[in-house]
């Protein structure tokens, strides 16, 4: 058991290794210093948005009003061009890490279920014997 807990600690450290991990980590740090206004907004209108949807769900008067403000926030912080390259980073690196689950999954049985390329998982397989 402790072969296994060692070995998949070197995995996660090798994970740790991939630029993409890295390029997440610093923008993660950076995005808030350099955009703090529309980190803040965003971070307002999805509250907002989740405190509607939690009192009365699209039939709330303010429904519509606040998710304008969302889409806003989102689009203008969406927009700039840390958050462009956080966002490819972040597509690569969970690209890169179900292709490992994938080999990994598929080392163990054909019967597990992984993502596809696009994180889909599909019915059918199943872990159990047939």
């Amino acid at each position: 058991m402790t072969d296994i807990i060692i070995q998949a600690y070197q995995v996660l450290e090798e994970i740790k290794k991939s630029p993409h991990y890295h390029t997440i980590n610093t923008l993660n740090q950076a995005i808030p210093e350099q955009h703090p206004d529309l980190v803040e907004a965003f971070q307002i209108a999805k509250q907002d948005y989740e405190t509607i949807m939690a009192q009365g769900g699209r039939h709330h008067p303010d429904f519509k009003e606040t998710v304008k403000r969302l889409s806003m926030a989102k689009t203008h912080l969406h927009q700039q061009d840390m958050v462009k390259r956080y966002l490819a980073a972040e597509q690569a690196f969970e690209t890169e890490i179900n292709t490992f689950l994938h080999a990994l999954a598929g080392a163990v049985s054909p019967h597990i279920k992984t993502p596809d390329k696009w994180g889909i998982i599909h019915k059918g397989g199943s872990c159990h014997v047939r």
